[in-house]
């Protein structure tokens, strides 16, 4: 089993690395497919949600002047 990475960003570098969007393998029945489908979803609706919330910050510190 592979530690945790540190940050939430490099946590979701190496799951968007180890879980990419493919296509159905002739090998997999549709309910591992969607299975694992779900969990590529749900990786990049955390991506979505952190690159989010960190252009808020971002424009937060802008706006505040720091």
């Amino acid at each position: 089993m592979r530690p945790l990475p540190d940050t939430v960003k490099d946590l979701l570098d190496d799951l968007e690395t180890h879980y990419p969007p493919r296509c159905k393998d002739p090998s997999e029945t549709l309910e591992q497919h969607c299975n694992y489908a779900g969990q590529v979803q749900l990786i990049a609706d955390l991506r979505t949600r952190y690159d989010w919330t960190r252009e808020n910050q971002r424009m937060e510190s802008i706006l505040k002047g720091t």
